[in-house]
C-alpha cells in the first residue's frame, strides 16, 4: 500500500513538472512573437497652408510648426516594419480605463531623421486629459454619439467606395480596400489632441496596437454658435477627400509628397487600404484671443499611416481580393470579420441641413 502512494505521489510530481515546463515555453513563444523592429518613419518634410476649411496635411519640421501648419503624422518610410491589425476586442477607451504610462513606452516614438532615431513625445503620455489653456473658459469636447459615430464611418466609407469602384475618373479600381470601422482607443487619442485646441498635429499617437497611426485634422471658425456639426464633420471629410484633384494614380502606385508641395496625405491617408479603423474627435471653443468667434476642431486617427515608396492601395478589379466577404453596405470594399461590436448595423440618418447623406455626396 504504501509504494503504491508513494508511486502515485512521484507521478503528480512529474505531471506538475511537465506542466510548469509548457507553461514557459508557452509564454517565451508569446514574447518572441511581440517582439518587433523599431520603425523608421520617413524624414520631415515642409507642407503648405490650405484654406478650404483650414485642413492640414502633415509631414512638416516639429520645430517650424504654426497654428497653420502641421507635425509629422501620416507619412512613414518603407523600411518601416509593417504590422498587421489585431482583431481583439477593445473596451470603451476612457482615461480611466487606460493607464498613461502605457504611452510613454519609448518604442512607440522613436523616428529616424535620415542620420539617427530620435524619441519624440507622445500625444498620451502622462496626459490627464485636461483642456489646455489655449481652449479658453468654457470648451466643449462633443459627445460621440453612436449616431455621430455612424456618420462619421459612412462620410469615410462613402469616400472609399467612390474611389475603390473605379469610378472616380483618373483613378483605378481597388482590389482590396477595407471598409474602415470605429475604434474606441483612436478616437481616445484624437480626443487628446484635439483638447490641446491648437491647430498641429501631434508627433506621435502610436499605440502597442497600432504602432504606424495616421492623423487627419480639420479646423474651422465661425462668428456664431454652430448650427450643425454634422454639416462641419461632413465637409472636413469632403475637403480631405477632395485632394483626388491634386494627386493622380502615380502618387497611389507609389505615395510619396507632391513635388510642389501640394496638399494630397489627408486624400492618401483616406483611401489607404491598410487602414481599418478609425476613431474621431471633435471640440467647439472659443479662441481667449478672439471671444466672439468659436472654433471648431476635428481629429480623425488610422491605425495604419502613408507609408513612403509604398502604394496607397492595391489596384485591380474592385472587391477583386477580398479575404472574408464583400462588404453589402459597399460593395466596392470588404467586410471583415471583427470581435469588436459594429456599428454598421445601426441606422445612421445625421440630418445636415436638412439633406440626408447620400451616395451622390462627391462632386
Amino acid at each position: 500500500m504504501f509504494h503504491k502512494l508513494l508511486l502515485r505521489a512521484c507521478l503528480t510530481l512529474l505531471i506538475a513538472e511537465l506542466s510548469l515546463v509548457k507553461i514557459a515555453k508557452t509564454d517565451t513563444a508569446v514574447a518572441a512573437a511581440t517582439t518587433r523592429a523599431i520603425p523608421v518613419p520617413a524624414t520631415t518634410i515642409t507642407s503648405v497652408e490650405l484654406h478650404s476649411g483650414f485642413t492640414t496635411e502633415s509631414p512638416t519640421n516639429p520645430n517650424t510648426a504654426t497654428s497653420q501648419s502641421s507635425v509629422d503624422s501620416n507619412t512613414t518610410s518603407a523600411s518601416s516594419t509593417y504590422t498587421t491589425n489585431n482583431n481583439t476586442p477593445n473596451a470603451t477607451a476612457t482615461a480611466d480605463d487606460i493607464p498613461s504610462d502605457v504611452y510613454c513606452m519609448p518604442t512607440l516614438c522613436e523616428l529616424y531623421n535620415g542620420s539617427h532615431v530620435l524619441q519624440v513625445p507622445h500625444i498620451g503620455c502622462n496626459n490627464d486629459g485636461a483642456f489646455a489653456p489655449a481652449c479658453g473658459a468654457e470648451p466643449h469636447l462633443l459627445y460621440m454619439s453612436q449616431r455621430r459615430r455612424q456618420f462619421i464611418l459612412d462620410m469615410h466609407n462613402l469616400a472609399r467606395e467612390r474611389i475603390a469602384s473605379g469610378q472616380l475618373e483618373g483613378y483605378r479600381a481597388a482590389a482590396h480596400m477595407p471598409m474602415l470601422k470605429w475604434d474606441d482607443e483612436l478616437e481616445y487619442m484624437a480626443s487628446l489632441h484635439v483638447k490641446r485646441c491648437q491647430f498641429a498635429h501631434d508627433q506621435c499617437r502610436n499605440t502597442p496596437r497600432y504602432q504606424f497611426s495616421g492623423q487627419n485634422i480639420g479646423y474651422f471658425w465661425i462668428g456664431r454658435e454652430f448650427k450643425s456639426h454634422a454639416k462641419r464633420f461632413k465637409s472636413f471629410i469632403l475637403d480631405w477627400f477632395r485632394e483626388y484633384r491634386l494627386a493622380n494614380q502615380s502618387f497611389i502606385d507609389q505615395y510619396r509628397p507632391h513635388p510642389e508641395g501640394k496638399k494630397i496625405g489627408h486624400f492618401t491617408m483616406l483611401v489607404a487600404d491598410r487602414a481599418h479603423r478609425v476613431g474621431c474627435a471633435a471640440i467647439r471653443y472659443r479662441d481667449p484671443s478672439d471671444i466672439n468667434y468659436m472654433k471648431l476642431l476635428m481629429t480623425c486617427n488610422y491605425d495604419y499611416t502613408n507609408i513612403l515608396g509604398e502604394p496607397v492601395y492595391q489596384s485591380g478589379l474592385a472587391a477583386s481580393k477580398c479575404i472574408y466577404k464583400i462588404s453589402e453596405k459597399y460593395p466596392s470594399l470588404c467586410d471583415w470579420k471583427d470581435a469588436v461590436y459594429d456599428y454598421s448595423s445601426e441606422e445612421s440618418v445625421e440630418e445636415d441641413n436638412g439633406n440626408e447623406l447620400d451616395s451622390n455626396f462627391i462632386n
